[in-house]
């Protein structure tokens, strides 16, 4: 999805990495208003797939803070993987 911008600032990694408060990236204008660019980001945000099942791997060393924030994800409606699955989520992580 073609949309039409032109670079408006940036900031290289050499020149961030010098400073305080600065973080790589660049800043972009785009071409297209408002509304015609909202109706394309929705378009393509529309295409995305979003996964039936949602889960967290949970890491703590404090059981009551793995209860109760286990318990918060839980209720936003994310599921927690146990044993192999936890085990497959940690490998598959890190490569």
């Amino acid at each position: 999805m073609p949309l039409g911008a032109r670079v408006v600032h940036r900031i290289t990694a050499e020149r961030a990495a010098g400073a305080k408060n600065l973080v790589p990236g660049f800043g972009v204008c785009f071409s297209e208003g408002t509304a015609v660019l909202e109706q394309k980001l929705q378009a393509l945000l529309g295409e995305v797939a979003i996964p039936s099942t949602r889960r967290a791997l949970l890491v703590d060393d404090d059981r009551f803070f793995r209860t109760v924030i286990g318990s918060v994800l839980r209720m936003g409606g994310f599921e927690r993987p146990r044993g192999r699955q936890c085990r497959r989520g940690v490998l598959d992580a890190d490569g």
